[in-house]
Parts: structure tokens; C-alpha cells; sequence
């Protein structure tokens, strides 16, 4: 299930999007009768089509991850994309305050809400929620190198050696 649905990640940014919804399907097929019960395939899809601008389709396979698993931070930060695109701010803020209290290191759920809260006229809960997506958006980039132990500077750096997972990083 899990290839299926990377594999419609990776279509997708092939730009091959009938492909990547194939490959989805085949994933959310075997969750079902695999009885696997994660929400990523479902995520995705809401997530894809976010991107293709079609909200309604995307709340409802959002709606769809969190019945699978209702602690999910990213299905509710996709339900609140699709909110706001709707114009629904109440329901756009209500479901990223859900992602945030979910997992508070979830940048992409305080923007949505900064945003949301702005439309709602509560400007200065926008701006804190706006303030702390872009700490936790700085901490990430600043993270990034450390997280993957060098590797991203041996990939973009040009590094002699292939990349094996016992090496050690050298700096």
C-alpha cells in the first residue's frame, strides 16, 4: 500500500496526474481490504486535489483520513485547505486549531489558521498564529541539513563517494 501511494506522490510530481490518481486508488484499495487503516493515501488525495483547486473532493477524502485515524494533523490541516479555498473561514480555522492542537510543530497548520483568523476579524490571534508559523518554518530550514546528516550537501554538493547509510558525514 505504502508504494502505491509514493508512487502516486512521485507520478504526481512527474506531473502525470491521471497516473498518480491511479496508483492512489490501488493504494486506498489495499488499505481497505488489507483492513490497514492509515489515513496517507487518503491525505494524499485530499492534498492532490487541494492542488487541483477542487475543494469539495478534497474535504471529503480529508474526511475520509480522519475517519481512518482522527489524530492526524496533515488530513485536518487538508480539510482546512479546502475551507479556505470554500471561503469557509470558521470551518478553515476550526479544523487547522484542530492540526495545531494535534501537533503543535505543524507550520503549515498555523499559516491556514493565521489567514483564517485574519478573515474572521481576530487579528491578534492571526498574528501570533502568523508568528509562530514562521518560527517553526525558520527552525525547519535551519534543521533541514542537520536532519539528514549532511546527505543534502553531498546530493547538491557534488560528493565523490556514494551515499551509504553507514558513512559517516564529513564536513
Amino acid at each position: 500500500m505504502k508504494a502505491w501511494d509514493n508512487l502516486g506522490l512521485t507520478m504526481e510530481v512527474l506531473g502525470n496526474n491521471a497516473r498518480a490518481l491511479k496508483c492512489y486508488t490501488t493504494a486506498m484499495n489495499l488499505n481497505e481490504e488489507e483492513q490497514l487503516r492509515s489515513e496517507w493515501p487518503y491525505v494524499n488525495v485530499s492534498a492532490f486535489y487541494n492542488r487541483q483547486v477542487q475543494p469539495d473532493l478534497a474535504i471529503a477524502y480529508a474526511r475520509k483520513a480522519i475517519g481512518f485515524n482522527p489524530r492526524s494533523a496533515p488530513a485536518h490541516v487538508q480539510l482546512a485547505r479546502a475551507y479556505r479555498v470554500l471561503g469557509d473561514w470558521q470551518k478553515c480555522a476550526e479544523a487547522a486549531q484542530k492540526a495545531v492542537d494535534l501537533n503543535p510543530w505543524t507550520s503549515d497548520a498555523y499559516y491556514v489558521l493565521g489567514i483564517a483568523l485574519r478573515k474572521l476579524g481576530k487579528i491578534q490571534e492571526s498574528q501570533a498564529a502568523m508568528a509562530k508559523f514562521e518560527q517553526i518554518h525558520k527552525e525547519e530550514q535551519i534543521d533541514l541539513p542537520q536532519k539528514l546528516g549532511g546527505i543534502a550537501d553531498r546530493v547538491m554538493g557534488g560528493h565523490p563517494g556514494p551515499l551509504n547509510p553507514d558513512e559517516e558525514p564529513s564536513r
